[in-house]
């Protein structure tokens, strides 16, 4: 679904991501926006033939995720919304990205990430630098997207082995790794001690900057050895009560993985 988005932008002939002006983009498109006092949901598009009304909740409190919104439903517009049609959605909606699942949300997801961090513009901003939070929140500001929002796109397009997760209540709520990962991260399983993440859920400050934990305490996987490291970078977030978290398995890592596999065969 990123190739609708992608001829807009090249439609409108965006060149740099401070032009892509997301209200004035729906507007063009036929979709108006307004902030409305929504109960139960972040967004929602009303549709009637050709037109359509963009509602966004009053008071979010980060441009990116009211930009993000607006993409998302501006994605069901373009996308799905046919005749006269209501689509409304809530917080769990926009965390809906993996590509296997064809939903009409992950598709909505993938249009506005595409529509807001075009992959010509983002990208190869994306492969120089070694990973961390900081040069996602620096992406973030640039283009103007949430953290959480960016940092899914980091995932999308880094050439490293990095994984991101979000978690809750002591618990990886959802995670998503590139390609090259290799391990798989299980959603609702406990916190590891060992972990940096789970400081915030114990009432303790996160140590800063990434720093090398215990393999173990991230992947469950019996090929690990016990002196395996990775490296890891938290923050907490206390008005969502959640931390988000970025795993990277960096050449060390790797050259431990592979001591482990021959001692394992």
């Amino acid at each position: 679904m990123s190739e609708k988005a992608r001829s807009i932008i090249k439609q409108y002939g965006f060149r740099s991501p401070i032009e892509i002006d997301v209200e004035a983009i729906a507007a063009l498109r036929g979709a108006f926006v307004r902030e409305e006092t929504l109960e139960g949901c972040d967004g929602r598009l009303i549709r009637i033939g050709s037109q359509g009304i963009i509602a966004v909740k009053t008071g979010m409190p980060e441009e990116g995720r009211k930009r993000f919104t607006i993409a998302h439903e501006l994605g069901h517009f373009e996308l799905h919304a046919l005749g006269i049609e209501t689509i409304i959605c809530v917080s769990k909606d926009f965390q809906a990205w993996a590509p296997r699942t064809n939903t009409r949300e992950t598709e909505a997801n993938q249009f506005a990430a595409e529509l807001l961090m075009p992959e010509s513009m983002f990208k190869p901003l994306c492969q120089n630098d070694t990973p961390s939070l900081d040069l996602i929140e620096g992406l973030a500001k640039q283009f103007r997207t949430s953290l959480t929002a960016t940092a899914l796109r980091y995932i999308t397009f880094s050439p490293y082995r990095c994984a991101i997760i979000q978690s809750k209540e002591d618990k990886i709520e959802w995670s998503h790794c590139t390609e090259s990962f290799g391990y798989r991260l299980e959603n609702r399983t406990p916190l590891d001690l060992d972990c940096l993440a789970t400081d915030f859920f114990k009432g303790n400050r996160i140590v800063s900057g990434i720093q090398p934990v215990v393999a173990s305490s991230w992947i469950r996987n019996n090929k690990i050895g016990p002196l395996a490291f990775v490296k890891e970078q938290s923050w907490g977030f206390k008005t969502y009560g959640t931390v988000l978290s970025l795993l990277w398995l960096d050449t060390v890592f790797e050259k431990e993985e592979e001591a482990d596999e021959d001692d394992y065969y």
